[in-house]
């Protein structure tokens, strides 16, 4: 047993159980004072033979130790340690469990293979290279340091950073890179040079731009220059891609060569090369290039609209054709060593063509004289070009609708000005002089006259001897035979005549034919005033039925008037008084014609006779007596269905034939007495009557109505 407390009651009479002696209890007690004196202390190996293990310790027994753990009596009593006297050091195998800490000195956290350690002298958390601040069930968020560089890790969802305002900065902080205010911009920075700054509608970017890419949805636009009214948008809408230039100036691309190619850029549409051509290509192959003179296109040109040219326009190949119209249908064509081919070609197989129309406008007022000419020049030997001929379109009235032109051809001649030498117009043709090559000056006019007049006092002077009528030599002639007379002349044959106009004073013109011929007019003017013809037949009867006598106009009148039968009038006949009469034949009325009554007063009432249209051939015929012809007065010839038979009966007349009476005939009688209506009865109801009147079939009265 070691120094210490030694038990005195050796008789247990201090035990459980027992009443304990105030004496035993107190020697035991100074024996256990005098072992835990201050001066020598007391030592327990706690082994049974020195009283089993001390589990409590302290004046209240606040300590308590077990085989597994040492702990105080109660919760939160006790300190290890004062802050005048301290423990040195603590070593624990296990875990410490520590509510609150607080520590003057460094703290150590010693790693498997890196520490974690508060140097209390730098007030500082320090981390050991790879030594990692882990947070989160599944180490989601680490910061560490590797001995080259820092990081902090987060592996799932989010790292957030709040505050109202975060700034990143250099080390010194002397440089910002980052600075975001709460309700305002997030700034990025080059070298403390501030780059990029965020705003209420967008972002702000000073300096250049330079990317991998840029992607911007349907209808997000790039826009370029016043943010306010972009002056350059570029973007697409969904279906197409847009580069709009709406601003102010020009949209200017620059390049020493600018390509357009497709889509798969395997192919150029356009090549625009500095100093050099354009080019336009399709599908594949260049159709059109500028170079130093032009423009050379490889294939056709085809235009819909209008070309306007200010240069030259040269076509070098003699085959080359210009095609005008959606068909082609008109070409023209250079034709080697003789000039143009303009060829015309449609559907038209009976009418002109108008091959080449020219039209003249003006920006002014027209007035008359404005036209459309073509002039005619050739090259002469001195090697000048000199107008050779001209014609010309020239207006003569431009009131509308009575618009007047002259058609004018004019030529040189002996060197002088293009001289006017034919003019056409409505009242016909102004000729200089007319040389014919050939014999025949003829009208294409059908049955159309061939006037030949003078202007003004003139006169029409035929310089020849004979002048032939006709189409061939057989036929007349107007012969002068160099004497002043005038001879006609029919043909040259057996049975020719003529006409002679001496040069004798008041002599007569006797037109008579040769031998047995006669002299046949086929109209004949006898001017007013002249000496009257007294060799006209005065036919009043027309007895004669004379072919070559004439009757006046007189006689024929006369004639007409008393003799006129079995003639139409399309216009009808008004007889105003006396008889007409007409000795045979029929009067016709033509289609919806009638036979119209004045009576006895001119006035606008009249009585006119017409006829339904027949279907059929009709005769009326008036009886050979004399009275008045009785009219039924029916609303319209459907209503009217009695025969003439039935109606000469109701009139008065007698049967045709004898019947036998049956009660099924009707008999006529006239309902209402004088004055009533002619109606049909059945001859059962005449019985039923007489019944019912009293009378019978032997009644004399009856007897004497049946026989009438």
């Amino acid at each position: 047993m070691g120094t210490g407390y030694t038990r005195t009651d050796t008789i247990n009479n201090i035990a459980d159980g027992n009443i304990i002696n105030a004496s035993d209890f107190d020697a035991e007690y100074d024996a256990i004072e005098a072992a835990f004196n201050s001066s020598s202390g007391h030592t327990h190996d706690g082994t049974s033979s020195e009283g089993g293990p001390v589990t409590v310790l302290g004046p209240a027994q606040d300590f308590v130790a077990s085989t597994t753990e040492i702990k105080p009596k109660s919760n939160n009593t006790l300190d290890i340690g004062t802050t005048g006297l301290k423990f040195k050091d603590m070593h624990l195998a296990g875990t410490a469990n520590l509510v609150n800490v607080t520590t003057t000195g460094d703290v150590t956290l010693t790693g498997a293979a890196n520490n974690v350690v508060f140097d209390a002298s730098d007030n500082a958390l320090e981390f050991a290279d790879n030594a990692k601040g882990v947070f989160g069930a599944g180490d989601d968020l680490q910061i560490y340091h590797d001995g080259t560089n820092s990081y902090i890790e987060n592996n799932t969802n989010e790292l957030f950073i709040q505050g109202d305002g975060i700034t990143l900065r250099s080390d010194t902080g002397t440089e910002t890179y980052i600075a975001a205010d709460v309700n305002g911009a997030v700034e990025l920075y080059h070298d403390n040079s501030k780059k990029l700054e965020t705003t209420a509608t967008g972002i702000t970017v000073t300096g250049s731009i330079a990317m991998d890419g840029l992607h911007l949805d349907d209808n997000e636009k790039l826009t370029l220059g016043n943010s306010a009214s972009p002056d350059l948008e570029i973007f697409h809408n969904g279906s197409n891609s847009f580069i709009s230039d709406t601003g102010t100036g020009s949209l200017v691309i620059n390049g020493t060569q600018i390509n357009i190619q497709n889509a798969a850029n395997d192919a150029v549409l356009a090549e625009f090369i500095q100093a050099g051509a354009v080019n336009l290509y399709h599908n594949g192959n260049a159709k059109f290039a500028t170079d130093a003179d032009g423009v050379n296109v490889t294939g056709q040109v085809d235009i819909s609209t209008d070309l306007n040219v200010g240069d030259d326009v040269s076509l070098t190949s003699d085959a080359a054709v210009i095609n005008l119209g959606a068909g082609s249908e008109v070409n023209i064509t250079h034709v080697h060593d003789t000039g143009i081919l303009l060829n015309v070609e449609n559907a038209t197989t009976n009418a002109v063509t108008d091959v080449l129309k020219l039209q003249a406008q003006s920006s002014g007022t027209p007035a008359a004289g404005i036209g459309t000419g073509i002039e005619f020049s050739t090259e002469t030997a001195a090697g000048t070009l000199e107008t050779g001929g001209v014609i010309e379109s020239v207006t003569t009235g431009i009131t509308p609708t009575s618009e007047e032109f002259d058609m004018v051809f004019k030529t040189m001649s002996s060197g002088a000005t293009a001289a006017e030498r034919l003019k056409l117009n409505g009242s016909g043709a102004t000729v200089g002089n007319i040389n014919l090559n050939a014999n025949t000056l003829s009208s294409t006019n059908s049955n159309g006259n061939v006037v030949i007049a003078p202007n003004g006092d003139g006169e029409v002077q035929l310089d020849a001897d004979t002048v032939r009528i006709g189409d061939n030599n057989a036929n007349a002639t107007i012969t002068t035979n160099g004497t002043g007379d005038l001879i006609l002349n029919t043909n040259a044959g057996s049975s020719s005549g003529s006409i002679t106009i001496a040069d004798g004073s008041a002599g007569d013109i006797t037109i008579s034919p040769d031998g047995t011929g006669s002299v046949d007019i086929k109209k004949l003017k006898i001017a007013s005033g002249s000496t009257a013809i007294t060799s006209i037949l005065d036919e009043d009867d027309f007895a004669s039925d004379s072919a070559t006598g004439l009757a006046t106009q007189q006689s024929t009148k006369a004639y007409i008037a008393t003799q006129v039968a079995g003639i139409g009038f399309s216009s009808g006949i008004t007889v105003t008084g006396g008889d007409s009469s007409f000795s045979g034949g029929n009067v016709i009325l033509g289609q919806n014609g009638a036979v119209v009554f004045e009576g006895a007063s001119d006035n606008t009432e009249e009585t006119t006779l017409t006829v339904v249209d027949p279907d059929a051939d009709r005769t009326i015929q008036l009886p050979n007596a004399s009275g008045f012809v009785a009219l039924l007065a029916a609303a319209d010839t459907g209503t009217i269905s009695a025969t003439s038979t039935e109606l000469s009966i109701m009139d008065g007349g007698a049967a045709t034939s004898d019947i036998t009476l049956a009660s099924t005939d009707n008999i006529v009688v006239n309902d209402g007495g004088t004055g009533g209506t002619m109606k049909q009865v059945a001859l059962s109801k005449v019985t039923s009557f007489m019944t019912a009147q009293g009378f019978s079939s032997d009644d004399p009265t009856a007897l004497a109505i049946a026989l009438g």
